[in-house]
């Protein structure tokens, strides 16, 4: 397939069109059509209109360029020509600091080189702005433009045997949209060397998305940066989107709590992230699951946020290492997840905790996944609970992480398998809980 880049280019002012003249007056045009249209309208025999016939008027659009006046019915024309200005322009383009040359928002100071983009930041930015509302049918929810409300139907009201789903040819991934096969295509199976990777000129970071190339710079490297701040408590965020959920998780109760509920089981989140881990973990097939491999260790996640996780925490170098450390004590954690953990287990009074309540007894935690799993040994019914199973042996479990520990101690080999080893003496262990233990029985001096 030719490219813009491929094509042969040539002189805007010196294009010569192809133009088809009439032989009885002066009219031309670039189209047959037009051409024969005009012959048989004003030249040719005169005939009288057949009964219920009604004339089918086409309105064809040209192609226009937007760095200068030239127009053509012809898209392979127009590729040729925009290749060209493109060419031409780059050494006389005007400068980016010329107002002129910008198309400027009426309600914040945002600008675009293109009037599409303008249109679709004002649509997008500006919901005070929208006049139209384009209201979905079959529930509550509205949208700014048509081809969202279309893309929310199809996500949410047709059966599947309704979609017309977008297959992947290389792998078993399927897609209600096309633009998300588009994307897959490009993200998943082209070669590296063929995709446009967005560089930090500050660092070595580089993405493939472009989304995460401006939360990169915006979040290491810009000084001024605008606080989203929470109106009801001291969390602020450099995302609006982020305070949104924030509000959502934190604050918000009753009836306007937005909530994201799993399509194949009862299971409901306040956090669209977390629903899509919940999908990804329980009701994806086997065979359909894209497993994120870890290259130093046999170890691999259905998430790449897990895969980092692990890296973080089992692979990276002291020296390269983000250590999230605790004002009050020694404390210093990997991650984040476990400081904020940190601090609310050991530096929090009770009363200014968020306690998760069991419903059927008098156990509270202060973790979400805690509850659930004391819910799933305590109070499910045989048949409700979801067993892991192992393939090696007979033992089967409630949690999926006591058959990792049991996989792990029992079915890997220990050439395979990570230790967790005491700086004090000789022991070690596979598992790092079991070491914390032992060094607080065995050296009462380590914290």
């Amino acid at each position: 397939m030719s490219t813009i880049n491929n094509l042969t280019p040539f002189n805007c002012e010196n294009t010569n069109l192809e133009f088809f003249y009439c032989k009885e007056c002066n009219f031309r045009s670039e189209l047959t059509l037009h051409y024969k249209q005009h012959v048989d309208e004003n030249h040719g025999i005169k005939k009288e209109p057949e009964e219920n016939y009604s004339k089918v008027e086409y309105t064809i659009n040209k192609y226009i360029c937007e760095m200068c006046s030239f127009q053509t019915y012809f898209m392979l024309k127009w590729l040729q020509h925009i290749a060209s200005c493109l060419k031409n322009t780059q050494t006389a383009r005007p400068s980016t600091d010329d107002d002129s040359t910008w198309y400027k928002c009426d309600f914040c100071d945002h600008k675009y080189k293109s009037k599409v983009w303008l249109n679709k930041h004002t649509i997008s930015k500006h919901l005070n702005h929208v006049s139209t509302w384009y209201k979905c049918d079959q529930c509550e929810h509205k949208y700014k433009t048509k081809s969202w409300l279309k893309q929310h139907k199809i996500s949410k009201h047709l059966n599947d045997d309704e979609i017309i789903w977008y297959q992947c040819a290389i792998c078993s991934f399927k897609f209600k949209q096309k633009s998300y096969l588009k994307s897959h295509m490009y993200l998943q199976h082209t070669d590296e060397r063929s995709i446009r990777w967005y560089e930090c000129q500050e660092c070595s970071f580089k993405t493939k998305y472009r989304f995460k190339f401006r939360r990169h710079v915006k979040v290491i490297h810009e000084q001024d940066i605008k606080w989203y701040e929470c109106k009801e408590c001291e969390y602020r965020t450099k995302y609006s989107a982020e305070l949104k959920i924030h509000t959502n998780v934190c604050h918000l109760k009753g009836q306007d709590i937005t909530w994201y509920e799993c399509e194949k089981c009862p299971y409901k989140s306040k956090r669209k992230g977390t629903l899509r881990f919940h999908v990804n973990a329980h009701h994806v097939e086997e065979h359909n699951v894209k497993w994120y491999e870890c290259e130093k260790c046999p170890y691999k996640a259905k998430l790449i946020t897990l895969l980092k996780k692990h890296i973080r925490r089992r692979h990276l170098d002291e020296k390269d290492i983000k250590w999230y450390e605790c004002k009050f004590c020694q404390f210093k954690a990997k991650l984040k997840d476990t400081w904020k953990r940190h601090l609310a287990v050991r530096h929090s009074e009770e009363q200014d905790l968020k306690w998760y309540e069991c419903k059927q007894c008098s156990y509270k935690a202060i973790r979400t996944s805690a509850l659930n799993r004391h819910v799933n040994d305590h109070h499910l019914d045989a048949k409700d609970v979801k067993w892991y199973e192992c393939k090696d042996c007979a033992y089967k479990t409630k949690q999926s992480a006591s058959l990792k520990k049991h996989i792990l101690v029992k079915h890997s080999d220990d050439q395979d398998v990570q230790w967790f080893e005491c700086k004090m003496c000789p022991y070690r262990n596979k598992i790092k809980w079991n070491l914390q233990k032992h060094e607080r029985k065995k050296h009462l001096n380590v914290k």
